[in-house]
């Protein structure tokens, strides 16, 4: 049960990998996903944003049944940007992530640029738009893993 009434303002719902429980291929999953939306989607003057996320489109459109009032921006060019890092943000002087890569290249004695050449090489390259001149990003996950632990993974 969702209870709002005590909140004086509207809030913002964020839900994170809607769709694990289709991935995980579970009976009745779907229904109680969509149920658990649509139970969101009657509370809409209390919420001033939801953000869905997922890696299943499919599943997504399976859910738009019961609450149609989500919106998907998978590639959408006006959000191609909003959850990765461009690299511009990452190398933006005296920012928290130019710093680190600096401190990094020192560490690793390499010039920054060879270190950046090597980040883009392995975490660069999303595109989320169908617009061919769209900006690639950064895997958020990845470039903060590599960041906090100096470590090139995948």
């Amino acid at each position: 049960m969702i209870k709002l009434e005590s909140y004086a303002k509207q809030i913002v719902f964020l839900l994170d990998e809607y769709d694990a429980p289709f991935i995980n291929i579970k009976e009745g999953n779907l229904q109680v996903v969509r149920d658990f939306l649509t139970v969101l989607k009657g509370l809409d003057k209390k919420i001033h944003l939801e953000f869905v996320t997922g890696v299943s489109a499919y599943c997504f459109k399976d859910l738009i049944s019961g609450p149609n009032n989500l919106r998907d921006l998978t590639l959408d060019p006006s959000y191609a940007t909003v959850a990765d890092y461009k690299e511009e943000d990452l190398l933006k002087e005296q920012s928290f992530y130019k710093q680190k890569i600096n401190c990094l290249a020192s560490k690793k004695s390499l010039p920054t640029n060879v270190l950046v050449e090597h980040m883009r090489f392995m975490y660069n390259g999303y595109i989320f738009s169908t617009d061919p001149n769209a900006l690639s990003v950064y895997n958020p996950w990845s470039t903060l893993n590599f960041l906090n632990t100096g470590e090139f993974g995948n």
